[in-house]
C-alpha cells in the first residue's frame, strides 16, 4: 500500500494529495495498482503556503508588492484545472506543491537554483538550510509516490504561464520587485512575443521520451479550438529539471504541458486584459482544458 499521507512533507504541509479513487477518504492508502494516472503541480498552490518566521524575516517587507510578485510566479489556474480533471476521471492522483516557485522552486533539481534571489542576500545560512529542506522534502516525496506506482500509470506535469514572454525583464533581486513586476504592463505586443501553449515533447536532446500520444492527441484537439500550440516553445526541460529525471526515468509515461495562465484564467494576453498579479480563474475555460486532457487521455489508452 502507497501511504502517502506518513511522509514528513505532507506533515508539514508542503505538499497537498487529492484523489479520486474511489472508496478511499482524502489523505488514506492507497493501493498502487488502483492509481490510473498522476498528477504533480509543481507552481499551484491551493491556498497560501507561510514560510518559517525566520525566512520570512529575509523575504521582502513590503507585503503588498511582494504578494503580487507571489501571485505572479505561482501558475494560475492549474490547482482549478487538477481539482476539475480528478473530479471529471476517477482513478488519480494529484501532488500539489505548497511553497511558492517565487521563494524556492520545486521545479528545479540543484539546491542554489531553486532558492530564488528574492532571498536577501545576506540571509544566513540557517535560513538557507531551511529553505533546501523544504526543497529536498518535496522532491522526496514525488519521487517516492512515482516509485511506488505500476508500469500503466498516466503522470500527468502540469504548469502555467505568462500568455506573453518579456524579452526585456530585469534578473530577479531582493530590491528590484518592482521593476521585475513592470516589465509585464510594458510588453511589445508583437507576434514574437504571444507564446503558444507549450507540450514538452522531450528532453533538450530532443530524445521522445514523453507519451506521445497524449501529446499529440492534445495538441490535435487545441489546434481544432484554433488554440496556437508549439512543442517545447518556449520551454524544453534538461537534467537541472526534475521532469527531466521523470521522463528518463518513466520513458512514454509523461505527459507535460505547460498552459498560457489566459487559457484558465480571465483576460487575454492579447489586449493586456489579463493582471498577473491578480488572476481570476476561469471555471469555463478550466473545464475546457479539463474535457481536452479527458478525452486525449482516453483516446490514448485506446490506441
Amino acid at each position: 500500500m502507497l501511504d502517502i499521507a506518513s511522509h514528513p512533507a505532507l506533515k508539514e504541509r508542503l505538499v497537498t494529495v487529492d484523489h479520486s479513487i474511489v472508496g478511499i477518504r482524502q489523505g488514506g492508502r492507497v493501493d498502487p495498482d488502483k492509481v490510473k494516472y498522476l498528477i504533480i503541480n509543481p507552481h499551484g498552490p491551493s491556498s497560501d503556503f507561510a514560510f518559517p518566521r525566520k525566512v520570512e524575516a529575509h523575504l521582502p517587507q513590503d507585503r503588498a508588492l511582494f504578494e503580487n510578485y507571489l501571485q505572479s510566479e505561482n501558475d494560475s489556474g492549474v490547482y482549478a484545472l487538477t481539482r476539475a480533471f480528478l473530479d471529471a476521471n476517477p482513478g488519480g492522483v494529484a501532488l500539489t506543491v505548497e511553497p511558492s516557485r517565487g521563494v524556492v522552486d520545486a521545479n528545479r533539481v540543484k539546491t542554489d537554483a531553486a532558492i530564488r534571489k528574492v532571498l536577501a542576500p545576506e540571509a544566513p545560512s540557517e535560513v538557507r538550510n531551511i529553505l533546501a529542506k523544504i526543497h529536498a522534502d518535496v522532491l522526496n516525496v514525488i519521487d517516492v509516490v512515482m516509485g511506488a506506482l505500476p508500469p500503466h500509470t498516466k503522470n500527468l506535469g502540469l504548469h502555467s504561464m505568462e500568455p506573453f514572454s518579456t524579452p526585456n525583464q530585469p534578473l530577479l533581486a531582493h530590491d528590484n520587485l518592482r521593476e521585475f513586476l513592470a516589465a509585464y504592463g510594458t510588453r511589445p505586443l508583437t507576434d514574437a512575443t504571444h507564446r503558444p501553449v507549450d507540450i514538452i515533447a522531450g528532453t533538450r536532446d530532443q530524445s521522445p521520451v514523453v507519451d506521445m500520444q497524449m501529446s499529440t492527441i492534445v495538441a490535435e484537439l487545441l489546434r481544432a479550438q484554433g488554440v496556437m500550440v508549439g512543442y517545447n516553445i518556449p520551454y524544453d526541460t534538461g537534467p537541472d529539471y526534475p521532469d527531466y529525471g521523470y521522463m528518463t526515468d518513466f520513458p512514454g509515461r509523461v505527459f507535460e504541458a505547460d498552459f498560457r495562465k489566459t487559457d484558465l484564467c480571465q483576460g487575454s494576453g492579447e489586449d493586456r486584459s489579463f493582471d498577473t498579479t491578480h488572476p481570476v480563474v476561469d471555471k469555463e475555460k478550466v473545464a475546457n482544458i479539463a474535457e481536452v486532457l479527458k478525452e486525449a487521455m482516453s483516446r490514448a489508452r485506446a490506441a
